[in-house]
């Protein structure tokens, strides 16, 4: 079993909600710059909103780059998948504050 099935396999829904909730209060402190950042891009609002308030001017480079907790693959690439979602997702809340 690879890391990114590993990743999705431990995906645990409430915490993402948790996590999601925590993350929409936190956007509303952040410029519409900021948070308009990932507008043009088709992947779920939720996730948009975690890697805005996660990365702000970053998480555009985050989703293109290959990310060693995902087996050196490319966020944006795994979020075509159900399995390769629950995997970001994941990635997205092990990373420390």
């Amino acid at each position: 079993m690879n890391g990114v099935e590993v990743l999705a396999r431990e995906y645990k829904e409430s915490t993402w909600l948790n996590y999601l909730n925590y993350c929409k209060i936190r956007i509303l402190s952040l410029t519409n710059e900021s948070r308009n950042c990932l507008d043009d891009l088709e992947i779920d609002t939720e996730i948009k909103i975690v890697l805005i308030v996660r990365f702000q001017s970053y998480a555009r480079e985050w989703l293109h780059k290959k990310v060693p907790a995902l087996d050196e693959q490319k966020p944006m690439e795994l979020l075509a998948t159900e399995s390769g979602t629950k995997a970001v997702k994941e990635a997205l809340l092990r990373i420390p504050d």
